[in-house]
């Protein structure tokens, strides 16, 4: 494996390592927790719905990657 193919596996390891680990951080309180606190544990479902599917919002040093490429202030119009 080249240098830069193996940076770009622990970049994406690592991307994925601080999606996945507030979202299992919340989630783990709906087990942890008791009482009525226990379901503040389900608010961990949206970060792992986010962390887990490809196309969602990350924005950049070159802005937002949403789709086509389209950075904020250049936004379709209405």
């Amino acid at each position: 494996m080249s240098p830069r193919t193996i940076l770009a596996v622990a970049g994406l390891a690592f991307g994925w390592t601080l999606r996945l680990a507030p979202a299992a951080a919340f989630l783990s309180l709906l087990f942890v927790l008791d009482g009525a606190l226990r379901w503040l544990g389900l608010l961990g479902i949206v970060p792992l719905f986010l962390a887990l599917r490809a196309d969602t919002l990350r924005c950049g040093p070159r802005g937002c990657r949403i789709g086509e490429g389209r950075a904020p202030g250049h936004w379709p119009a209405p």
